[in-house]
């Protein structure tokens, strides 16, 4: 059995090494688009900023809000809670201008669906739509796709202020029933904008449902419910509303705005016209619903671990683990998602022992990308945890959950004060300091002073109570509760 466990060890070995140190070889590892969401917050769009948030594929580098199904400065509510409930508070967001017009009838509707908890959220104002989208051009290096979900004001307000950024835009996938004649809601909200950015050279990708509209339905909800992610979770909660379920049962719930990441990620799924006039714009309409609805599943089962190079599926049968691990693990990954589990296990493994630091690292720089919202190898880290253990043992968890390694020149140790398990994660312009709440600090120490106390220190006996804790720290404690997060 010990050979078995032995096999075991040095092929999670070679599967992180070659996850580490080749990572940047792997396309795939990175978001393929970039991605700009502008939405009036419907509960289509709900739906479709759940599948651009949770695709590995899309990186959203900002929010913004335009004025349709709720006013902008309501949307934002809308998508700061949004936001909170996923973790990704780092992805920025901003309000474009309200349009006077009266408000839609469906508004009263609009506002009663659950983005999130939208109590203690303080918005700050500063920055409007444009000017996020004008700064998220500018920090990209990747061509950049503006996703539109409501009405083109934010873009034409960008365009009147930055005419020569026009050509940074790769493209705009807008969702509305007919161009050229133009027609449908998000036309009509703001006919000037739309008739202006019809008129300019920009690529256009036109999103319309075809000649028959598919209804949301119990049945594809029912099938949502039982994938784990957090995003099919949000809307299959955010859909339990009395009003919405009255909706889906009069079949008046449509797929609208879901066709756009569809779209996006599956373009060949779509019927596809061009116009001789204007050759930078199409429209394409959905055919397959059944198949667009398997592709949504698809997109929002992504509660997965990082992908592997060498296996299929990293191992979560309990006969191939630990007998004292193997009792907890569907609780920790039920609990903390299969991201985590592979990635502390690696870490346990890389570090040679279960550790305490080291598991509270590698949640810290899970915590740090789900913060941002981005993949493996896309942060720069400061560890404040020095060089000696059992603090600096927290290095070897960082490493292992953000590929941030000192073979890439990616991570760095401070040694400029005493060493404390905190660490800095920069992402192009913000840096997101991680800090391991007092309380729980204090639990380790203590915890840990009484095993020497009982054990004596670095004994057989002391490893293996630390092993207990380890894997007790790693089952009950949250990523998402044992941090202060400070933006410098």
């Amino acid at each position: 059995m010990d050979k078995l466990f032995r096999k075991i060890k040095y092929i999670l070995l070679i599967i992180f090494i070659v996850n580490i140190s080749f990572n940047d070889l792997f396309a795939d590892k990175k978001a393929k688009y970039h991605v700009i969401i502008d939405t009036d917050c419907a509960a289509d769009d709900l739906r479709a900023t759940c599948m651009l948030l949770a695709s590995s594929k899309v990186e959203v580098l900002a929010i913004t809000t335009s004025d349709g199904a709720l006013n902008p400065q309501e949307g934002l509510v809308k998508v700061n809670a949004l936001l909170k409930t996923f973790g990704h508070e780092g992805i920025p967001y901003a309000a474009g201008k309200t349009l006077q017009n009266t408000p839609p009838v469906y508004r009263t509707f609009a506002q009663s669906i659950n983005w999130g908890d939208e109590n203690f959220i303080n918005i700050n104002y500063k920055m409007n739509a444009e000017d996020l989208i004008t700064s998220s051009i500018e920090l990209e290096e990747k061509p950049i796709t503006i996703v539109v979900m409501g009405p083109l004001t934010n873009i034409f307000n960008f365009l009147q202020k930055n005419q020569e950024k026009q050509n940074e835009i790769e493209r705009i996938i807008w969702y509305n029933e007919q161009i050229h004649p133009a027609k449908g809601t998000n036309y009509k909200t703001d006919k000037n904008a739309a008739d202006y950015i019809l008129n300019q050279k920009i690529k256009i990708d036109v999103i319309s449902i075809g000649e028959v509209a598919y209804s949301v339905n119990e049945d594809f909800l029912q099938a949502l419910g039982k994938i784990k992610s957090p995003y099919a979770q949000k809307i299959v909660c955010s859909h339990k509303n009395s009003e919405i379920i009255q909706k889906i049962k009069s079949k008046h719930l449509k797929f609208w705005d879901d066709l756009v990441p569809i779209f996006l990620l599956y373009p060949d799924l779509f019927n596809s016209k061009k116009f001789n006039k204007f050759p930078a714009q199409s429209i394409h309409s959905a055919t397959d619903y059944k198949e667009i609805e398997k592709k949504i599943i698809t997109i929002l089962d992504c509660d997965k671990q990082d992908k592997s190079i060498v296996l299929k599926r990293f191992p979560d049968n309990p006969t191939w683990i630990r007998e004292d691990v193997a009792k907890h693990m569907n609780q920790i990954i039920e609990k903390h998602g299969r991201k985590e589990w592979k990635i502390v296990t690696l870490t346990n493994e890389f570090h040679e022992h279960l550790g305490i630091y080291s598991i509270i690292g590698a949640k810290m720089g899970l915590r740090a990308r789900e913060y941002f919202n981005v993949d493996i190898d896309e942060l720069k880290i400061v560890s404040y945890a020095g060089n000696t253990p059992p603090i600096s043992c927290l290095n070897d968890g960082l490493q292992v959950s953000t590929g941030a390694t000192l073979g890439h020149g990616t991570i760095s140790i401070t040694n400029e004060f005493s060493p404390r398990p905190q660490a800095d994660f920069s992402f192009k312009t913000t840096t997101l300091s991680l800090i391991l709440k007092d309380e729980y600090w204090e639990i380790i120490k203590n915890d840990v002073r009484q095993g020497i106390e009982q054990y004596g220190n670095l004994t057989d006996e002391y490893w293996q109570f630390i092993r207990e804790l380890a894997i007790q720290y790693w089952l009950e404690w949250d990523r998402r509760e044992i941090f202060n997060l400070e933006i410098n």
